[in-house]
């Protein structure tokens, strides 16, 4: 199994590190910190399984075609009121 560094994880997706750091800190991406226990540096390496975890629940399945059809509205005719029609006595 390989172990990428964090700097490593970024150059391969073409984003910062600070996004991994991101997606680490949310809890979608594992990660292990092997930084020492006092120390206040986050050192993370990431595996293969990690990597492959986040890529599956990321995938975009692909769209199944719809059929196409009408919205099923009908056009309803309103009524117009005229404030110009003449009345019968025209003047």
């Amino acid at each position: 199994m390989q172990w990428f560094s964090q700097s490593q994880v970024a150059k391969q997706r073409n984003v910062s590190p600070a996004t991994i750091a991101g997606l680490i800190d949310d809890g979608l991406l594992g990660a292990v910190n092997i930084a020492r226990r006092g120390s206040v540096r986050r050192r993370y390496r990431i595996s293969e399984k990690h990597l492959a975890e986040f890529d599956a629940a990321r995938e975009n399945p692909k769209p199944v075609a719809k059929e196409s059809k009408s919205s099923g509205r009908k056009s309803v005719r309103r009524p117009v009121k005229d404030y110009f029609a003449t009345t019968g006595g025209g003047k």
